[in-house]
């Protein structure tokens, strides 16, 4: 199982109720942030009682269920998601603009309105809203 923090306001703007049956786990009223090297850190610790707030912008969750709870939400959107698919290109039309992603699938072409790419420190995530070619 893996932890995170979710930051409310930008999930808010596509899903304005997710409050509503989202596998949140608590809101939080304080943060700490390190930097760190191989021998050495800095810290800082931030709380604050204004994040006790009626519709708090930061929620611990569990990975695993709000990863199943969010992709319901999207399919139940139109979009497609494709999990253990690695992109491997940009589908691009004769104006450079990018209309899909080549993938490892076998007729792994993906075709789609909108193309989003999602990286981060331990996965990276590429969306498309559209439909399988």
């Amino acid at each position: 199982m893996q932890g995170a923090i979710l930051y409310a306001d930008s999930l808010e703007k596509i899903i304005p109720d997710f409050r509503d049956d989202a596998p949140l786990e608590r809101h939080i009223i304080e943060q700490r942030m390190w930097m760190m090297d191989e021998t050495s850190y800095v810290g800082m610790h931030y709380r604050s009682e204004d994040f006790n707030e009626e519709r708090p912008n930061r929620y611990t969750i569990i990975r695993a269920q709000f990863d199943k709870w969010f992709s319901s939400r999207v399919r139940d959107a139109g979009a497609v998601v494709l999990c253990e698919t690695t992109v491997t290109g940009l589908i691009r039309d004769s104006h450079g603009s990018v209309i899909g992603v080549h993938t490892d699938r076998v007729e792994g072409d993906v075709y789609a309105d909108v193309v989003v790419l999602g990286e981060g420190g331990e996965w990276i995530c590429g969306a498309t809203i559209g439909s399988a070619a």
